[in-house]
């Protein structure tokens, strides 16, 4: 009887046995791929240089108007990943200070902006155009 019901049963648990590691990795990001997305991340820092967990970043998506949020963990830092290839405006929204605007970050296919986000000093790098990535550093408190 045991056996009837283990034979029963071996189908339904083969097919719910989690697939080999090599076909459950991510696929590799290509740049010609129309599809192929970006990534937002970075750190927010307040005027002292400290870390500010909690935070609410939101990306726009300047040529569609699409929204894309996240929050800040509790080292500060915060990813959006598969952002469409597009130019974003980044506002960094935290209760008890003012709002920080980021403008013209460009997501190439398969890049990574990186926009560390404090008003303690301004110092802007551009994005690093050899790579599709960037480093931003700047509060437009706007």
């Amino acid at each position: 009887m045991k056996a009837k019901l283990w034979m029963a049963l071996l189908p339904a648990v083969c097919l719910l046995w989690p697939a080999s590691p090599v076909l459950s990795q991510p696929v590799p990001c290509v740049k010609e791929n129309p599809a192929a997305t970006g990534r937002i991340a970075g750190v927010v820092k307040d005027q002292t240089g400290a870390v500010v967990p909690g935070v609410k970043i939101e990306a726009l998506h300047s040529a569609s108007g699409n929204k894309r949020s996240t929050v800040t963990d509790s080292t500060g830092r915060f990813a959006l990943d598969g952002v469409a290839v597009g130019r974003y405006q980044l506002t960094a929204i935290a209760t008890a200070f003012s709002n920080c605007n980021h403008s013209d970050h460009s997501v190439t296919a398969c890049g990574e902006v990186t926009a560390n986000i404090g008003s303690a000093n301004r110092s802007d790098k551009g994005p690093d155009r050899s790579n599709g990535a960037g480093t931003r550093n700047q509060c437009d408190n706007s």
